[in-house]
């Protein structure tokens, strides 16, 4: 059995990007996520003090997350997105699940 990954992107919008912007290539990133395989869920939110954001995915598996990260770099719909964020703002970091409950309870 293979054990669930997530993976939290810590980011901050290029100059001159306003969130009214960036939230429809949000949309068409979630819809490339949706079509990957082993993807389970994706939150964006804003941090706390509004200055950036962390966008977490789930996974059924490393593997699966690794599959997408190189779908990702050949999608013109992530260029685009990605193109809106601030690159050296990027903070990604990958945690195995060794844990977790349903969103059901």
């Amino acid at each position: 059995m293979s054990q669930n990954v997530f993976e939290i992107v810590e980011f901050k919008l290029a100059n001159g990007v306003s969130e009214a912007d960036f939230l429809p290539l949000s949309d068409a990133f979630q819809k490339f996520l949706t079509q990957q395989p082993g993807f389970m869920y994706r939150s964006l939110a804003t941090q706390q003090d509004n200055e950036g954001y962390v966008d977490i995915s789930y996974w059924q598996s490393a593997q699966d997350l690794d599959n997408c990260e190189q779908a990702f770099n050949s999608s013109t719909v992530c260029k685009e997105f990605v193109a809106l964020i601030d690159k050296d703002s990027i903070v990604m970091t990958r945690h195995a699940i060794i844990a977790q409950t349903s969103c059901n309870g």
